[in-house]
């Protein structure tokens, strides 16, 4: 009752397969592309059975906190990812290419987030030197998901990369 998903007609267990008329394969994408703007109506193709359904839903805003503790004002129709995975196979420049992208969007975040420790957005005591890395390698591994425990290395890698070229006496960076 309320949200606009309902509203619109969405049920559980629809698959929304496209999103004013770009085609949906992911969660990021409907995010990205529709839930980011500012409230306009959403266009919806959902899959149904066997059948397709189109809906239009208008989303409403919300206030949300970010990764970084700061509080955003939103749009969303009232859905959540369903937990499904699934695998997508690329072709090798295609695949180089996702994992260009994937590694400058996380070189982005990790020089967003020295920014705001720098602003004082993000607390001193959320860093986290070898002790908290072992943590997470250990949480990793238990989950068994060798996906999880490649991310997290390329993710200290390229965290130890960026920091260490901050032009900082003691780092790398004070050297160039």
């Amino acid at each position: 009752e309320g949200p606009p998903a309902r509203r619109a007609g969405i049920q559980p267990g629809d698959r929304i397969i496209a999103g004013n008329g770009a085609s949906i394969e992911r969660w990021d994408q409907l995010v990205e592309g529709g839930m980011g703007g500012k409230g306009g109506p959403m266009a919806l193709t959902l899959q149904r059975g066997t059948g397709t359904v189109v809906v239009t839903a208008s989303p409403s805003p919300f206030t949300r906190t970010t990764i970084f503790g700061e509080r955003k004002t939103s749009w969303a129709i009232g859905l959540g990812p369903s937990g499904a995975k699934g695998f997508v196979r690329y072709g090798f420049s295609e695949a180089a290419a996702q994992g260009i992208n994937h590694g400058v969007m996380i070189t982005k975040l990790i020089g967003e987030s020295v920014v705001k420790m720098f602003e004082r957005v993000v607390p001193l005591d959320s860093m986290g030197g070898p002790i908290r890395i072992a943590k997470e390698i250990h949480e990793q591994t238990q989950s068994r998901s060798l996906g999880g425990i490649l991310m997290l290395a390329a993710f200290i890698s390229l965290n130890l990369g960026l920091l260490n070229l901050l032009p900082i006496p003691v780092l790398d960076g004070g050297h160039i």
